[in-house]
C-alpha cells in the first residue's frame, strides 16, 4: 500500500499525508505489548552490536597508537618503476601506491607484532562464477552486496534455485567473512562484515568475495576487525581495487593482504567483541524476522475477518 501511494516517474515521492490515510488493524492490548517488547529487544541488541564494534576498532586503534597521514596522493605522486612494474600485480593503477596507505602499512609493520598474509592465517578466499539469474516468486532469496550492510533490508529478489557459481551454490557459512568486491571507493567495496545465521539458506551475490576460515587459523573476530578498521584496514583493502567505472577488488589480492599481529592475549579479546558484535546483529534481524511474520500473520486474520 506504501509503494501504491507514491508518485513520480524517475524519483518517486512519499508524503506524510499518505502515511496518515493508510489503514492500521487494530489488535489487543496484550498483542501490543508483546510487540513493543519485541521492538525494544530489537533495539537493545542493535545498539549493543555497534557499541562492541567500536569497542573492538577501539582496542585496535590503541594496540598500535594514534597515526596521522600528512598525504593522501590528492596532488599526485611518484613511485619507483621497478614497484610499478614488477610488484607481480597485471594492473598499473596507481591506488595500491597511495602515499597513505604506504604510511598506514609502515605504521603497522613498526607497532605491531610481525605480519601475515590472509591466505597463510588459515583461510579459503575466492568468490563464485557468473551464473543466470531467473526470477521466480517461489525461488531462493538473493541478497546483494548492498543487503548485507543495511539494517533490515527489502530483500525483494528471489531467483530459481541453481548452482549460482559455486560448490555451496551461493551459500554462505555463519562466521565467513564478506567483502563487497564490486563499486565505486567511496562506498561499500572492500568493507568486511561476517556471515551470521541470518543469511542461511540466503543466497549472496558473486560480486562478495568469501573469506572461510578453516582449522587452526587465526580467530575471524580479529582478522575481520583488522580488515574492517576504519582507519587501518578498510583504506588498504580499498586501495587494491582496480578500474575506472565501476572499481573491481581481485580475490588474489585479498589474499595477499598482510594481517598484523598482536600478542594473543590481544588478538582473543579484540576477536570476541567482534564475535559477539556480529551474534548480537544477528539475534536482533531474526527477531526482527520473526515479528514480520507474526505482522503479517495477523494482517491476513483482518482481512479475512473483513471478507
Amino acid at each position: 500500500m506504501t509503494k501504491g501511494a507514491q508518485y513520480g516517474h524517475i524519483i518517486k515521492h512519499l508524503e506524510t499525508s499518505h502515511l496518515d490515510a493508510l489503514p492500521v488493524p487494530l489488535i489487543d492490548d496484550a498483542t501490543s505489548e508483546s510487540f513493543n517488547r519485541k521492538v525494544t529487544q530489537i533495539l537493545a541488541l542493535r545498539d549493543d552490536s555497534y557499541r562492541l564494534t567500536l569497542e573492538a576498532e577501539e582496542r585496535f586503534t590503541k594496540a598500535f597508537g594514534p597515526i596521522k597521514v600528512k598525504d593522501w596522493g590528492e596532488n599526485g605522486f611518484a613511485v619507483k618503476a621497478s614497484n610499478a612494474f614488477f610488484s607481480g600485480r597485471m594492473r598499473l593503477d596507481a591506488a595500491v601506491h597511495n602515499p597513505g596507505v604506504a604510511a598506514i602499512k609502515r605504521h603497522l609493520a613498526k607497532q605491531g607484532k610481525g605480519l601475515t598474509k590472509l591466505k597463510d592465517a588459515g583461510f579459503d578466499i575466492w568468490v563464485p562464477g557468473r551464473y543466470k539469474r531467473i526470477p521466480a516468486e517461489d525461488g531462493v532469496i538473493y541478497r546483494d552486496s548492498a543487503d548485507l550492510l543495511e539494517v533490515s533490508p527489502d530483500l525483494a529478489k528471489r531467483f530459481a534455485d541453481c548452482a549460482f557459481g559455486d560448490e555451496f551454490n551461493g551459500r554462505v557459512r555463519s562466521g565467513w567473512i564478506l567483502i563487497p568486491c564490486s563499486g565505486q571507493v567511496y562506498g561499500i567495496i572492500g568493507t568486511a562484515t561476517l556471515a551470521t545465521d541470518a543469511l542461511d539458506d540466503q543466497v549472496v551475490s558473486n560480486h562478495v568475495v568469501r573469506v572461510a576460515p578453516q582449522k587452526r587459523g587465526l580467530r575471524v573476530g580479529y582478522v575481520l576487525t583488522a580488515l574492517a578498521h576504519p582507519i587501518f584496514g578498510r583504506p588498504v583493502i580499498k586501495a587494491l581495487a582496480f578500474g575506472s567505472s565501476v572499481p573491481e577488488l581481485n580475490p588474489d589480492d585479498l589474499a595477499d593482504f598482510e594481517l598484523v599481529r598482536l600478542d594473543p592475549e590481544e588478538e582473543e579479546a579484540i576477536a570476541e567483541l567482534a564475535e559477539s558484535s556480529a551474534k548480537a546483529r544477528a539475534d536482533a534481524d531474526l527477531l526482527e524476522r520473526d515479528i514480520a511474520v507474526e505482522a503479517s500473520s495477523h494482517v491476513d486474520d483482518f482481512l479475512h475477518k473483513a471478507t
